[in-house]
């Protein structure tokens, strides 16, 4: 009878330790919604020991320590928490040797070279390449010593989940363009990891919103106004209708992928015109409008196609 007590006492410790342990993990997980930078200028040491006591602490379990001696048992910490802390070790350790900042901003995590090696203007979108079917134990330390090779890599933008894991893509710029066309040939089809193989292409610059189908009985002009109302950073607004007016659309042009990428949760259709049925979406890069009518800004320019 009292083996049975002891083994359920233990039982009971082992159950609280990983609740402790998932406690632990899920306030780590919450951490990025908040913007994080990391910048050189802290010791390298400094931040890497204290990767190391949070590993320590959440692997030390003080119930199985015995009589006050510092030897304990084998770590409980589940496996993927610890290829998570080895991984951030691992960036820490490359952003002191090639002087990156990094930030998380909405499920992207950016390393890049501004402004601690960079201060100039941007690159442009035809410096950037989109990089697919990348393995989930994957990460910038992986990524960004790969793609140095070909040339100077301006900026590393990893998506990633609520888990911080990989959604399998990244976008990767150069500082210029020919390192980028030169990144296509070479590391399209590179074998990352043991029968892995990723795929490197030119990325595409999505700065076009389709918003529709518009209550035909709002006037352009109107649709316009409320547009430049809700959002900003537009080029241009082009509202397009069919020759019997019995439906509209528009078509709303960003300076910049990320302003475009924005306003695409900014514009709930609820907020446009009070109508559920509208949707907004990404445009078509290969869209050609045809047979409608086209009005751009405020000014009617009636072309027809």
């Amino acid at each position: 009878m009292e083996n049975k007590s002891r083994e359920s006492r233990k039982s009971n410790r082992k159950r609280s330790n990983r609740k402790e342990e998932k406690r632990e993990f899920r306030r780590m997980k919450n951490l990025k919604n908040e913007e994080i930078s990391i910048w050189p200028q802290f010791p390298i040491a400094d931040m890497e020991n204290a990767v190391g006591v949070m590993e320590q602490e959440i692997s030390l379990d003080p119930e199985n320590l015995d009589n006050g001696s510092e030897k304990s048992k084998p770590s409980l910490m589940c496996p993927s928490l610890r290829r998570q802390l080895q991984t951030h070790k691992n960036v820490l350790r490359l952003l002191h040797e090639y002087k990156l900042a990094s930030t998380q901003i909405n499920g992207q995590r950016i390393l890049s070279i501004q402004p601690i090696r960079w201060s100039g203007p941007t690159p442009g979108i035809e410096c950037e390449i989109f990089v697919g079917r990348i393995p989930k134990t994957i990460y910038e330390d992986t990524l960004y010593p790969l793609f140095k090779m070909v040339g100077e890599v301006f900026q590393i933008r990893l998506m990633v989940d609520m888990a911080e894991l990989t959604r399998g893509y990244c976008f990767i710029m150069y500082t210029n363009p020919e390192d980028a066309a030169r990144a296509i040939i070479q590391l399209d089809q590179y074998e990352i990891s043991p029968g892995r193989k990723i795929r490197v292409l030119a990325s595409v610059n999505k700065c076009k919103l389709y918003i529709g189908p518009l209550p035909w009985h709002i006037e352009s002009e109107e649709v316009v106004r409320v547009i430049y109302a809700s959002a900003w950073d537009i080029e241009y607004v082009s509202i397009y209708r069919f020759p019997n007016h019995d439906a509209a659309y528009a078509i709303v042009s960003f300076k910049s992928h990320r302003n475009a990428a924005l306003a695409r949760r900014k514009l709930r259709p609820e907020r446009l015109f009070k109508c559920n049925e509208v949707h907004v979406e990404w445009a078509r890069v290969d869209w050609n409008p045809s047979n409608v009518q086209m009005r751009w800004g405020f000014w009617n320019l009636n072309v027809y196609s």
